[in-house]
Formats: C-alpha cells, sequence, structure tokens
C-alpha cells in the first residue's frame, strides 16, 4: 500500500526539524494520513513499512512522499514488528527509475502500547540500517506513531546520525490534528 501527494491539490507538507537546525523533513500529508490508516487498522498489533522520497536542496534537506505499508513477509505481533521484504527490491528499482528520482530514506511503525519513542530493537535496527552499504542510507529517518486515547495520534520523527537518534519536532503541531482529518 502506497499513498503520496502526487495530483493532491491544497496540501502543504508537515515540516519536521531539529533544534540545531541540522535537519530539516518535509513529510506529506497523504503519506501521513495513509500510514495513520495503516495504524488504525492494525487491530492491536504494530504494524509498519519504510519510506520513500528524495533530498532537496536549500533548507528542507528531504521530501518523504511515500508511505510503503508491510511487505506479505511481515511479522507483527502486539508489542513487536518485523517489516519483510517481499516486493521492496522492485517497488525500489521503480521509485529510482521515475523523474525526479526517489529514495528509501528511512521506517516507519506503530507502537501499540502509547509510547512515542523508539525500542531499543528499533534504534538497533536503525544503526544496522546506517552501516548497511546495501540501504544506500547513511542517516536514515524513523517515524514511531503511537496513539493515546481513542482518535489523538502522536507522529515523532527521528533522524539517525552516526546510529545516534536525532528528535525532529514538527513546525505548527496545533495545525496536525485540524490537516489530517
Amino acid at each position: 500500500m502506497s499513498v503520496t501527494d502526487e495530483g493532491a491539490p491544497n496540501l502543504s507538507p508537515l515540516v519536521f526539524s531539529d533544534r540545531a537546525g541540522v535537519y530539516q523533513v518535509e513529510f506529506s500529508q497523504l503519506a501521513l494520513k495513509g500510514i495513520l490508516n495503516l495504524c488504525a487498522g492494525s487491530r492491536g498489533v504494530e504494524v509498519g513499512g519504510i519510506l520513500i522520497g528524495r533530498y532537496l536542496g536549500g533548507d528542507v534537506g528531504l521530501l518523504v512522499s511515500e508511505g510503503i505499508g508491510p511487505p506479505q513477509d511481515s511479522i507483527s505481533g502486539p508489542s513487536s514488528f518485523e517489516r519483510g521484504t517481499h516486493g521492496l527490491a522492485e517497488l525500489l528499482a521503480e521509485r529510482w527509475a521515475e523523474d525526479p528520482r526517489k529514495y528509501y530514506v528511512g521506517e516507519w511503525h506503530y507502537h501499540t502500547d502509547a509510547v512515542p519513542w523508539p525500542s531499543h530493537q528499533d534504534l538497533r535496527q536503525m544503526r544496522l540500517v546506517s552501516q548497511d552499504p546495501q540501504y544506500q542510507c547513511a542517516n536514515p529517518i524513523l517515524l514511531v506513531v503511537s496513539q493515546s486515547g481513542e482518535s489523538l495520534w502522536t507522529p515523532t520523527l527521528y533522524a539517525f546520525e552516526d546510529g545516534d537518534p536525532v528528535q525532529l519536532t514538527m513546525g505548527a503541531a496545533d495545525q496536525l490534528a485540524e490537516d489530517l482529518r
């Protein structure tokens, strides 16, 4: 499952950045809505997938345009998620061939226990991604989605620098509830 902003008018991306101003990530609202829909439909188990986007110049370093749902061979449990790989190589090759070229930029997943930060397993996995030459992604991002209450979703974004997480905060966070309706 993939959701993208292509052809969708009047949806400005959500902007995440770190305090030091090193990282700035624009996140497609439609991609985030698609991810939240997957989380809402997960029936109490963790779910996740990959993030696809492109690198930009200037003040914005990264535009996340797609949130890809879990491959068929993923394994979900109430407090664990292991992303599979089925079909991802072909999908990433297709995005690479597009103009503009798109890349694997990171991972996302849903924490059913309302914890909006990476688990020890998440940290280990993202460090492996940043060091694995097959990913070609030295500074991957991780979106952790948590839920408190019936409809309050908390998306928390992290960039990984030298294997360490840097939390990014969303500008105009008060706009999130309204924008994601």
